[in-house]
C-alpha cells in the first residue's frame, strides 16, 4: 500500500522535514533554520530565514500491510 505524507524540502541543504503529529515540530539544522510543524492531518506550518528557499514536497513510499 502506497503512503504519502506532505512535508517540506530545505533548498539550501537538501534535507525532507516531516512532522508525524500535530505538536511535532522538525527544524532543519543549517543556516536557513527551516522548519515545519502541524502533522498530517491537523496543519501544516512552515517557517524558515529565506522562504524561498523551502519547498512543499509529498513523499511516497510502500508500506507493507500487515
Amino acid at each position: 500500500m502506497k503512503k504519502e505524507l506532505k512535508g517540506i524540502l530545505c533548498e539550501e541543504c537538501g534535507n525532507v522535514l516531516i512532522s508525524w503529529g500535530r505538536w511535532d515540530f522538525r527544524k532543519c539544522p543549517c543556516n536557513n533554520e527551516s522548519y515545519v510543524d502541524g502533522g498530517q492531518k491537523d496543519y501544516i506550518r512552515i517557517g524558515g530565514k529565506d522562504l524561498t528557499k523551502i519547498k512543499s514536497v509529498v513523499v511516497t513510499y510502500n508500506q507493507d500491510e500487515e
